[in-house]
C-alpha cells in the first residue's frame, strides 16, 4: 500500500505547479502553525494560543522520539522535490502538528464552521504534501494524524477546559491510546526498537507499561466504573481493554512479523490490574477530597 500510493501521489498525479505551490507550503507549515498560535495568545485568546503553543512542541516531540525508536528510513526511489530531512520517516511531525490545531480549532465553541473547516482542510493537504513531495510514506502521514488528534485532545482537555485535577489529566487517555496504536503499527510494519528488547522479558515489561496506563486514564473517565459481566463483577476499564487487546494478539496470527503470546496477554493483563488498582485509589482520594470540602 505505502509503496503503491507513493507512487501515484509522487510520480503519477503530479505537475510542475504543484511542485513549487507545495514545496513552499510544507516548508512554512510548522513556522506558520507557531505563528498561529502566537497571533492567538497576542491578539486576546491567550489560553486556546497558549494550548496551541505547548500542542505543537509536545506534539513534534513525541513524533521525533517515535521517529527515533523506529528508525523507518525515509521513501527510497521518490520523486524528491525538495531534500529529505536527515530524521527518520515515522510518524510524520507535520501530519502531527497540522492535525493538532485542527483538532484545537475545530473544539473551539468561538470558532465558525467556516474556520473550522478551512483549519481540517488545510491539515489534510499538510499532510498530503508530505507524502506528494515524496518525504513521507502514506503510513508515516496516517500515523502523524492521529498522534496530532490525540495531543489536541490532551492539550485541550488540560489547558483550555475547566475543571479538577483529575478531570483535566484524565486527558493525557488520548495520549496514551495514540501511542499504544503507534507502537501497534511499527511492530506490524517491522520497525519496532528490537534493541530495546534485547534482554529477557523486556518485551513482556513493555506491554506492561504501555496497556496498563490506558487502563488508569479509561478507569478515570468511566461511568458506571464497573459492570456485570455474566456473574461477576469486572472493572469497565479492563473489560473495554481486554476486548481491544484480545483481538490484537488474535490478530497477530495473520502477520508474518507477529508471534501470538501467551505471556504478552498475561503482562497486559498484569498492567490493566495494577493500573486498574492505581486509578481506584485516586478516585478515592479525590472523592474524598471533594466530600471534604
Amino acid at each position: 500500500m505505502d509503496a503503491t500510493l507513493l507512487t501515484l501521489f509522487n510520480q503519477t498525479l503530479t505537475h510542475p505547479a504543484l511542485d513549487v505551490l507545495l514545496a513552499i507550503f510544507t516548508q512554512a507549515a510548522i513556522g506558520g502553525m507557531l505563528c498561529i498560535g502566537g497571533v492567538y495568545w497576542w491578539r486576546g485568546r491567550p489560553i486556546l494560543g497558549r494550548a496551541m503553543l505547548i500542542g505543537i512542541i509536545l506534539g513534534l516531540a513525541l513524533a521525533v522520539l517515535m521517529q527515533l525508536l523506529s528508525g523507518r528510513p525515509r521513501p527510497i526511489d521518490a520523486r524528491l522535490v525538495i531534500p529529505q530531512p536527515n530524521t527518520f520517516s515515522l510518524p510524520s511531525g507535520h501530519a502531527t502538528g497540522g492535525a493538532l490545531l485542527a483538532t484545537l480549532l475545530v473544539l473551539d465553541k468561538k470558532t465558525t464552521r467556516f474556520w473550522k473547516g478551512i483549519a481540517v482542510l488545510l491539515a489534510i493537504l499538510n499532510a498530503y504534501t508530505r507524502l506528494y513531495l515524496g518525504v513521507h510514506y502514506f503510513s508515516d502521514v496516517v500515523a502523524g494524524t492521529y498522534l496530532g488528534i490525540a495531543v489536541g485532545l490532551t492539550v485541550h482537555g488540560v489547558f483550555v477546559q475547566r475543571g479538577n485535577l483529575v478531570q483535566r489529566i484524565k486527558h493525557l487517555l488520548w495520549i496514551q491510546i495514540a501511542l499504544m496504536v503507534l507502537c501497534t503499527q511499527m511492530a506490524y510494519l517491522g520497525y519496532l526498537p528490537l534493541y530495546l528488547l534485547r534482554w529477557p522479558y523486556a518485551d513482556k515489561v513493555f506491554h506492561f507499561v504501555l496497556v496498563g496506563p490506558v487502563v488508569f486514564w479509561l478507569h478515570l473517565w468511566l461511568k458506571p466504573q464497573q459492570r456485570y459481566l455474566g456473574n461477576t463483577l469486572i472493572p469497565t476499564a479492563i473489560a473495554i481493554a481486554l476486548l481491544f487487546v484480545g483481538a490484537e494478539e488474535a490478530f497477530q496470527l495473520l502477520s508474518p512479523l507477529r508471534t501470538a503470546d501467551w505471556l504478552d496477554l498475561a503482562s497486559d493483563i498484569a498492567g490493566m490490574i495494577t493500573f486498574w488498582w492505581l486509578a481506584e485509589q485516586v478516585t478515592k482520594r479525590s472523592a474524598g477530597a471533594i466530600t471534604s470540602l
